[in-house]
């Protein structure tokens, strides 16, 4: 069972479903209620009091949620050319290497790109 079944059976089914506890992930779950307009005010009333059990945020969301149908795309980090490069050169982070790349020149950078690149037959 998958984090995105707890959130179809709070958004739209009428029964209650069994989970695991590992499968229980309150800030994935949270995430995805915070997309829709007429859930947001009860995320927030979840994240105020973030030592609930798993038991009582489900509970809380699956009694307080109209039931309708919830789908959206979830937002993801778009990749960022040459981060990888100079994270490999720097030994930095995935953060440091995107402050780090706005300060290269694009002499630097194509520099780093002939030093990492790797020949040889195809």
């Amino acid at each position: 069972m998958s984090v995105f079944d707890i959130i179809n059976n709070i958004s739209s089914s009428n029964t209650a479903m069994e989970y695991h506890e590992s499968d229980y992930k309150q800030r994935v779950i949270n995430k995805g209620f915070s997309y829709f307009i007429d859930s947001i005010l009860y995320i927030n009333e979840v994240n105020q009091r973030h030592g609930l059990s798993d038991k009582q945020h489900y509970d809380y969301l699956f009694n307080s949620l109209r039931k309708k149908q919830r789908r959206s795309k979830w937002f993801k980090k778009t990749p960022i050319d040459n981060v990888d490069l100079v994270m490999q050169t720097y030994k930095y982070n995935q953060q440091k290497a995107e402050e780090a790349l706005k300060l290269l020149s694009d002499d630097q950078i194509s520099a780093l790109q002939k030093r990492f690149e790797r020949g040889g037959n195809i």
